[in-house]
């Protein structure tokens, strides 16, 4: 069997005894040798039907593997610890429990923003 394919993709109609719907037909090339010559000399494209296989069994589903659930990310602080949001005390009292690198940070952003000199001089000696 051979599928035949209308230049135009939208026809259904008929054309050499070969009835086309939607710019598809099917036909036997035995049984159309002559509707078939004309189909090629006029451009038609011509292919291979494929095979229908209703006799088969479909093939089994793939097993379906469990999802699995992606590693959390490390939880990192909502936000920085903005120094210009709190009081001298809760500065000092956040940097006395800081590591170097957060204490090296929060100083830093109190120089640039409102520099409290008792933050600067205390947080620095911690």
């Amino acid at each position: 069997m051979l599928t035949i394919n209308s230049p135009e993709p939208e026809f259904s109609g008929e054309v050499a005894g070969v009835a086309f719907t939607r710019g598809e037909a099917t036909l036997d090339a035995t049984v159309h040798a002559a509707a078939l010559a004309y189909f090629r000399r006029r451009g038609y494209r011509v292919t291979e039907a494929e095979p229908e296989q209703a006799d088969e069994a479909p093939e089994p589903a793939a097993p379906v593997e469990p999802e699995t659930t992606p590693e959390p990310a490390p939880t990192e602080p909502a936000e920085a610890f903005d120094p210009s949001g709190h009081t001298v005390v809760d500065v000092l009292a956040y940097l006395a429990d800081a590591d170097e690198d957060e204490r090296a940070r929060v100083l830093a952003a109190e120089a640039a923003g409102e520099a409290r000199a008792t933050i600067l001089k205390k947080g620095s000696s911690q």
